[in-house]
């Protein structure tokens, strides 16, 4: 069933993100429908909410640096269940056939990576929408394990920006890498 969840969104360049109602589409046999505890703000969520890059169509949910907990998972999704603590990052689908998805590599896919935000779904073609929002459906293979996040909300917000920061094409000196924060 098609959901109706809150979310924040851009609604122009120039507007403050704002309340906004968007749909959720039923988890697919492979996919893991995810209520988002928390969602980080990645310099690039500014970039795409100003419209830096042209590519922006409003209104757009922001946020890929998402964590939650598995509330539903399609017939065949067999890494999660239901009560999971998992991550997702910058990107939620890709062909999964090409050298580049085969060798871990998904953001150079020859058939283009599906995002977290702005991007269109590879089934239906509708836009996907990001973390800024109550809940998320996501394709099992693009979710990280609780395993890898850490035990407290600090070390999963360190992990899935890490997971963002190890998708982009420039090599991350370690001692750049995100820290606890100090707050």
């Amino acid at each position: 069933m098609i959901k109706s969840v809150k979310a924040y969104a851009a609604t122009s360049a120039t507007a403050p993100l704002a309340l906004y109602p968007i749909t959720r589409r039923p988890p697919r046999p492979d996919d893991v429908e995810i209520d988002i505890l928390y969602c980080g703000v990645c310099h690039s969520d500014l970039h795409t909410a100003r419209n830096d890059w042209g590519w922006t169509h409003y209104p757009i949910v922001l946020g890929h640096e998402i964590i939650g907990r598995v509330v539903a998972v399609g017939s065949q999704v067999s890494k999660f269940k239901v009560g999971d603590q998992v991550g997702v990052g910058c990107m939620v689908d890709s062909c999964g056939h090409c050298d580049a998805c085969t060798e871990g590599h998904e953001q150079h896919c020859r058939d283009s990576a599906t995002y977290t935000y702005g991007a269109p779904d590879r089934i239906d073609g509708s836009l996907t929408q990001g973390g800024y929002a109550e809940k998320v459906v996501v394709k099992e293979s693009f979710v990280e394990t609780g395993k890898r996040l850490g035990r407290c909300p600090q070390e999963w917000l360190r992990a899935v920006v890490r997971a963002c920061i190890e998708k982009t094409d420039y090599p991350i000196p370690a001692e750049l890498m995100p820290s606890t924060p100090s707050w």
